[in-house]
This record gives structure tokens, sequence and C-alpha cells, in this order.
């Protein structure tokens, strides 16, 4: 800025940032004094924060200017650089700042509906569903009833609830988090569940159990395992007749056992756990805590109940706020 029109020497005072007498890159923010002729610049540090504008008033005498900057959101719209599950591209939407874990899910209907859009389908909602759920909250209904809706829905369960049932059959443990997340989307996407048994069916885990089986003592073994009972005659004669004459490959038969009636009823509660834990936190649950919640089920307590409890734990807490 190049100064005309003082009659005599003016006292310069900065507001929000620095000046420099003759632009020597030499910047103060102390009240100083400017002449005639002379020139000054004014800096600022443009803010942190995203879309955030800083704002500096020089004052020379009785006239004052003010300069603005405003920091250009430059983050990958489809991350979440402050971790708080909201991707960089939605945060301003919403008023959130992208820099900021201010996810505030507990106190907010709208974030908290946003976010199971996020933990449960993999994507932003639709206006006509976040509207829906929104409404339900407002009306009355509960987060933990707002949560098992999107645990039921079709979208969620239809790929999860199959995935992790192979999982529990074919290996007999609890799916590993990155495990299920992949096969699941691999469903929701039109891979079949039976190419994903193939998949299992061939990994060494599978085959270090059965590989050294001859067909008959592979479904007798596999009845054991994932019924945990001996097999009928009949059964028997018909799923190692199937796997002898080519019919069936043992991968596909995992899936006639994963799939039946007898087996979902049995393995629900494991299913429901494993489903909680990993919309709700993420992860795959660990032993103790597996168990519990299983035992939790089966003595009749509601998967609500074990929704609420999930909600309210400082680990579900974390994942939105500091």
């Amino acid at each position: 800025m190049f100064i005309t029109g003082l009659g005599a020497a003016g006292t310069v005072v900065v507001a929000g940032g620095s000046y420099s007498i003759g632009c020597t890159g030499t910047f103060t923010t102390v009240t100083g004094s400017i002449n005639n002729g002379q020139t000054v610049c004014v800096r600022h540090t443009t803010a942190l924060a995203l879309s955030t504008t800083t704002n500096t008033t020089l004052t020379i005498g009785t006239t004052s200017d003010t300069f603005s900057s405003t920091t250009a959101a430059t983050l990958d719209p489809l991350l979440d650089a402050d971790n708080d599950g909201i991707p960089n591209g939605v945060e301003a939407s919403v008023s959130r700042n992208p820099l900021v874990k201010d996810n505030d899910v507990f106190g907010n209907a709208q974030l908290f509906v946003m976010q199971q859009f996020r933990d449960f389908l993999g994507r932003e909602g639709e206006v006509s569903g976040l509207n829906y759920w929104v409404s339900f909250l407002a009306t009355g209904g509960t987060r933990e009833q707002v949560t098992a809706g999107f645990i039921g829905s079709s979208e969620f369960y239809n790929a999860y609830a199959p995935v992790a049932r192979l999982y529990f059959a074919d290996f007999l443990r609890i799916p590993d988090y990155a495990g299920l997340t992949y096969w699941a989307g691999q469903l929701r996407t039109g891979t079949s569940l039976a190419a994903i048994s193939e998949a299992f069916a061939a990994s060494p885990e599978f085959v270090s159990r059965y590989g050294g089986l001859d067909n008959t003592q592979f479904v007798t073994q596999v009845y054991q395992n994932v019924l945990g009972r001996a097999p009928d005659p009949a059964g028997l004669a018909y799923w190692a007749g199937q796997l002898n004459g080519g019919t069936l490959t043992r991968g596909q038969l995992m899936v006639g056992f994963s799939e039946s009636a007898e087996y979902g009823a049995s393995i629900a509660n494991e299913v429901y756990v494993t489903m909680v834990y990993a919309g709700m936190l993420r992860r795959a649950p660990l032993p103790g805590g597996f168990s519990f919640w299983v035992s939790y089920l089966d003595a009749g307590n509601s998967q609500l109940s074990l929704i609420a409890s999930i909600i309210a734990t400082s680990e579900y807490h974390s994942r939105f706020l500091p």
C-alpha cells in the first residue's frame, strides 16, 4: 500500500496481523508511525480450519481498512481428515469443521442418522431416508431403534449375515473384520455366496481342517462342527452322494449347511453380535466380549439393549468426538 495525503506523520495500528513500513520484510505488531509517500505491507496467518476467513485491520491516523483471506478447502472430499466419521466433502454441508473431531451423533439427530448410513450401508443417505429416520427420532424413537433398523435392513443384513454364517460354519471362529467387510462387499456387488464359499474352501485354514478327509468323513465332520450333531443316515447319504457324483463341491456344500434353517437359528445371536461390532465399532469382537454378548442374548435380553450398551461405551463415543 502506497500512502498519500498525510500532512504529517501518521500513527499506524494493526489488529489481527502485522505490518512492515517500507515492505522491508521486517513485520511488527507494535504501534508505529508512517510518513507521506511511504509504503506499508500487511500480512496475517490464515486460519488452519478450511473455508475460514481471517481479517486484519490497518489503521493510519483516523482511516482504517480491513484485509481478508479465506483458507481454501483442499482436502480430498472422500477422505476423513479428522477421523470423526464425516467425509471431508460433507463436513461443510452439516456445519462441521473437517479438521476438528466434531461429529456429535449423540446430540444431533441428523448427524446420527447420517452416520448410520455410512456405518451400515457404506454410503451417504438419500433425502427420503434421512428425513424418515430424523423424524422417527423427533417423534420419540430411540437411537438404538434406528441402529437396529439399519442392521436389519436388507441392504446390510443380506450382505453381512450370510458371510458371517459362512465364516462360522467354515472356520468355526469369529469373522475377522477385514475379511467380513471385504466379502460382504463382494456379495453386495454381485459375487454369489457359492463363489465366496469356494474361495473359503480353497483357503489353507479350511484345507488344514478338512483336506485329509474323504467325502463321507468330510460330511460327518461338517455335521458335527456346524450343526453340533451326528448326521442322520439319509442326510449323510445325500450329501456324500452329491460330492462323490460331482454334483456339488465342498464349497457349495458348505453354503447348504450355513444357509440351512437349522444352522441359522443356532448361530443367530453370534451373527448378530458380529454385525453389531462390525457396524458400530468397525472391528471384530474380542473373544471375551463376544462370549458375553452372545450369552446376554441367549439369556433372553433384547437386541436393543445390546445396541444401547454399545452406544454408551467410550469406544463408540471416541469414534466421533474427542
